[in-house]
């Protein structure tokens, strides 16, 4: 019998039916499931196979940000269960981009959203053990986030933004390297969230909140949902994924009197509704998420679990969604190879072509599926009492 289905039969029984008569959701996992298993197996499977690199591009020196993701999030993981030997494997990594000799060719641009989202890790080395280096470093990329736009053309060049948007954005109190596309909601978001945790300054959640509903009122659509591009019609997972990510985010810190909370939350809580709608039956939500004929991409399945448990735990959303919750994590977990995650989409840009997403190959080990796994095993950690 697959390993996935033995996982949810188990579940059902630990949890009495559908219902959960011991109130703990997240408390209580079938064998293969612990979070806290799950979470060593991907973070030690990071640190020996998967350390970050600096890649060039056209010129342009960057650490993707899927890999950016999963690092801080492993970075939390080993702060949250206090392994030592953890940290330091993960903070020793860093080491070069310090490094007077070596930074120059390692630190990635700062003028791109994609890039910028670097700067999350060193913050996160800084609220783990107070290295100052970490803490300016991190700094360095938040705030240029919201510098002046340059007139340089080579800068322009690659934040992929014309200059006269850029002017227009700052001009109104948003970042110069607003593009509205939809993974900036979690890009951008995480990055100045971290740097928000690292040094209590409110300016970094104000600005969070002002840009996320910028992008939401712009973007979502009447189901709740978000197209991958204006060009692409689609409900891509992945896409939808880093939105959902950093509305929680966002959210578990946010102020209620804040300008801006009621707008996040609106529109949070519509997308999670829809989510729910959308789940399949084996726990996961599919590559292209109205569509029952693609399938099941795990990546995505990760981000929209993670989005549940935050909401659960803050409030925001019911009991249903910590049931599906616990319903998708064993599932995910029951995709699992050498802690390496099965069934995840490449790399996808948008493209006006329904048939493109559906043969889009699907890989194992993937960033993009590690780094949601930890977001999601960090939030059960977390969370266990619930």
């Amino acid at each position: 019998m697959d390993r996935n289905i033995i996982a949810i039969a188990v579940s059902l029984l630990v949890l009495g039916g559908s219902g959960c008569t011991s109130q703990k959701y997240f408390g209580t996992w079938p064998e293969g499931c612990d979070p806290l298993e799950v979470g060593k197996g991907i973070t030690y499977r990071f640190i020996s196979e998967d350390k970050p690199e600096t890649t060039k591009k056209s010129g342009v020196t960057y650490v993707h940000y899927a890999t950016t993701s999963e690092w801080a999030n492993c970075l939390e993981f080993a702060r949250s269960i206090g392994d030592a030997g953890m940290e330091k494997a993960l903070t020793d990594m860093m080491e070069p981009f310090y490094d007077p000799d070596q930074k120059a060719s390692y630190l990635p641009h700062k003028w791109h959203v994609d890039y910028s989202v670097f700067g999350s890790v060193p913050l996160e080395i800084y609220c783990l053990n107070g290295d100052r280096r970490a803490l300016e470093l991190g700094l360095e990329y938040a705030d240029n986030q919201w510098r002046e736009p340059s007139a340089d053309t080579a800068i322009n060049k690659n934040t992929r933004v014309p200059y006269e948007d850029q002017v227009k954005y700052w001009n109104e109190g948003y970042s110069p390297q607003t593009r509205l596309w939809i993974d900036d909601m979690y890009m951008i978001t995480f990055l100045q969230l971290q740097a928000y945790r690292a040094t209590g300054d409110s300016k970094y959640l104000e600005r969070t909140a002002k840009e996320l509903a910028l992008y939401l009122t712009t973007l979502q659509q009447q189901n709740g949902l978000f197209q991958h591009t204006t060009k692409a019609p689609f409900y891509w997972g992945r896409g939808n994924g880093w939105v959902a990510a950093g509305m929680a985010m966002t959210l578990k810190v946010l102020p209620k009197d804040n300008e801006n909370f009621g707008t996040i939350e609106a529109s949070y809580r519509k997308m999670m509704s829809s989510l729910l709608e959308f789940q399949r039956e084996d726990g996961l939500w599919g590559q292209l998420i109205d569509g029952p004929d693609s399938w099941s991409e795990t990546s995505c399945s990760a981000m929209f679990t993670y989005a549940f448990i935050e909401g659960y735990a803050s409030g925001l959303l019911g009991k249903e969604y910590a049931e599906a919750a616990r319903k998708a994590w064993i599932a995910l977990c029951g995709q699992l190879e050498d802690y390496g995650l099965k069934e995840v989409c490449v790399g996808t840009g948008g493209r006006d072509d329904r048939q493109f997403y559906l043969d889009r190959p699907r890989v194992t080990g993937n960033n993009h599926g590690q780094c949601a796994m930890m977001w999601v095993a960090n939030a059960l950690v977390n969370h266990a009492d619930l």
